[in-house]
């Protein structure tokens, strides 16, 4: 029998009771999952796509010491980060395919950082306060033409916006 099958059938419930703890089989399956996963992480468990939600669940209660309660979040919170990162993944291959097919659309992975020496020029250009608002707190470096729309990284193309003015331009051209 499958050990996770096997699992499922010595924890489902008989009576409200699990069939385990009537039979008192808990220690032979406690040293069965700990012969087979002792060697895995709690992280490399849950992230093990081999491994069934219920094997999961009795790896962390009876071999981790996790609760119930701690098991349970535990897999909801991978499974979430199993969702967000299999997102990123596809975001980036769509990305890369958009690049390979019209190599002018600008990707997240292609997107160069402002250098230091455009940063310093137009501190001082603009005197290190907002051009909008003349404010010198939560100052940002805005694209005066987006990247997104074709703009560049050159100082000329550089501004210093306070945080409130940046979120009010947005991407528009201004």
């Amino acid at each position: 029998m499958d050990i996770s099958k096997f699992a499922e059938w010595l924890f489902e419930p008989v009576g409200g009771c699990a069939w385990l703890s009537i039979c008192g089989k808990t220690d032979e399956l406690k040293k069965e999952l700990s012969e087979k996963y002792s060697n895995l992480g709690v992280e490399d468990i849950l992230l093990n796509d081999e491994i069934d939600d219920t094997t999961k669940e009795r790896i962390l209660n009876l071999v981790h010491n996790y609760s119930e309660e701690e098991t349970k979040e535990l897999l909801s919170t991978a499974k979430k980060e199993s969702r967000k990162e299999k997102l990123r993944d596809l975001k980036r291959k769509i990305a890369q395919k958009a690049q390979e097919l019209y190599s002018n659309i600008p990707t997240d992975d292609i997107r160069q950082p402002i250098s230091d020496a455009a940063k310093i020029f137009v501190w001082k250009r603009d005197m290190g306060k907002c051009v909008k608002c003349g404010g010198k707190e939560k100052l940002e470096f805005d694209h005066i033409i987006p990247v997104s729309k074709g703009g560049s990284n050159s100082e000329r193309n550089i501004q210093l916006l306070c945080e409130r003015c940046n979120r009010e331009k947005r991407d528009s051209i201004i």
